[in-house]
């Protein structure tokens, strides 16, 4: 929708990167007291919001599976395949963005879906000024990441235009 009413003009550059391993890369302790500390942002009451931080350490830091027939248990980050995952991913990373000293001063869009990213920006030094910041945030968080006038985004090849118009919007 996003890119439907934006105006494309040829001169503009694109770009998508991906939080490497995002999840088992946020360490537990942390991004529990991180959501704690959005909860209470947000209005949630103490006692609450203890209560859910407590509920969650607890989800987090017991991921027991089943490798080669024998148990384990996973001992940083948070596992794939957890519920939770993808909410508590989010959480963090939008407390990140808000918190960090991130500058959206020469990104004209700027979209995110749990670790996924697409910018628009006027020039590729942008973009990678823009990508520096962002990784500087936590040492934890690494992004790989492409740039041009074409590049793939989720399941989308999303294309400038040669002249002024809309993005060229395919399949991957």
């Amino acid at each position: 929708r996003d890119l439907a009413s934006f105006p494309a003009t040829a001169d503009l550059k694109i770009a998508t990167a991906d939080v490497t391993s995002l999840y088992p890369n946020i360490p537990t302790a942390w991004g529990c007291r991180v959501v704690k500390g959005y909860l209470l942002s947000k209005g949630v009451r103490g006692r609450t919001a203890r209560l859910i931080h407590d509920a969650l350490f607890l989800v987090l830091i017991s991921n027991i599976f089943t490798f080669a027939e024998q148990l384990h248990i996973q001992l940083k980050g948070t596992a794939m395949g957890t519920h939770c995952a993808p909410t508590y991913a989010t959480l963090v990373l939008v407390v990140v963005e808000q918190n960090s000293r991130i500058s959206y001063a020469d990104i004209l869009l700027f979209r995110r879906f749990i670790d996924d990213l697409f910018v628009i920006a006027r020039s590729s030094q942008a973009i990678r000024d823009f990508f520096a910041q962002f990784q500087s945030v936590r040492d934890d968080f690494r992004l790989t990441y492409e740039f041009g006038t074409s590049v793939d985004f989720m399941n989308l090849t999303v294309s400038v235009p040669h002249r002024d118009g809309l993005f060229q919007v395919a399949p991957y």
